[in-house]
């Protein structure tokens, strides 16, 4: 998990010192950065890496044969009878998503029980048989199924531990943004400690630490809204609607 910032640079943001004897204690600005981190972390704002997940492949539904063409339910619309087209149906998706991008994709040929045999394929840029997939994004009328890993050669067999991939996911923020949320996450909750401690009715808004206090609150809010933005923005187009 990531560190995006620690106790000297929220010293720097308040021009304060923090120590075993301050109020704030060093120990409870740590378990802050920690909380603040974990956060971070929790909202996979920044970039990470899953290594060799494994993922099984479900049983494609009924093919149906229409004009000469492959084609499956629609599941955003049962009712209506809507068939997807064949191109949708070998589409996989891994546990951590949005996907930002794939270093390595296998797929395992063995016999259901025995031990798995693992074959690498590759991202599509070449015609050679060992290119067979690529991140892409599926939609379909009336709904999306996100970024995926779209399969259209050497298909996977259907069953459990059928894929292993490494790839990385998140919303991919820069560290240098998530440093300063943290830091100024983290310096706010210094500010009330050190309020509290003096008068537990004191406005911080008006006190001596006014000035920055609202600065800080400010940014935080600012920041936030930055996340939550490309957060909503990302889910409504690359996470699978049936997911939210």
């Amino acid at each position: 998990m990531g560190e995006y910032t620690d106790e000297a640079k929220v010293e720097d943001e308040l021009q304060t010192e923090i120590g075993s004897g301050t109020n704030p204690s060093r120990s409870a600005v740590r378990r802050w950065i920690t909380q603040a981190e974990a956060e971070i972390d929790e909202r996979t704002l920044y970039q990470y890496t899953a290594t060799d997940e494994v993922i099984s492949v479900g049983t494609r539904p009924q093919d149906y044969m229409t004009f000469g063409r492959t084609w499956w339910p629609d599941p955003y619309n049962p009712r209506s009878g809507g068939l997807l087209p064949f191109i949708y149906r070998d589409v996989a998706y891994p546990s951590h998503l949005p996907i930002v991008s794939v270093s390595s994709l296998y797929v395992n040929s063995g016999v259901p029980g025995s031990e798995a045999t693992w074959t690498q394929l590759y991202e599509f840029d070449t015609e050679d048989q060992t290119s067979s997939w690529t991140l892409d994004y599926i939609g379909v009328s009336g709904g999306r199924l996100g970024s995926g890993i779209r399969f259209y050669r050497n298909f996977p067999m259907t069953g459990s531990t059928r894929i292993k991939m490494t790839y990385l996911y998140g919303y991919n923020f820069s560290n240098s943004i998530l440093e300063e949320y943290a830091t100024k996450k983290v310096a706010l909750q210094v500010l009330r400690a050190k309020a509290a401690s003096e008068d537990m009715s004191i406005d911080l808004s008006t006190g001596v630490w006014g000035a920055l206090y609202a600065q800080l609150v400010n940014r935080v809010e600012d920041l936030d809204d930055l996340f939550k933005g490309r957060e909503r923005l990302i889910r409504r187009t690359h996470v699978p609607i049936a997911i939210l």
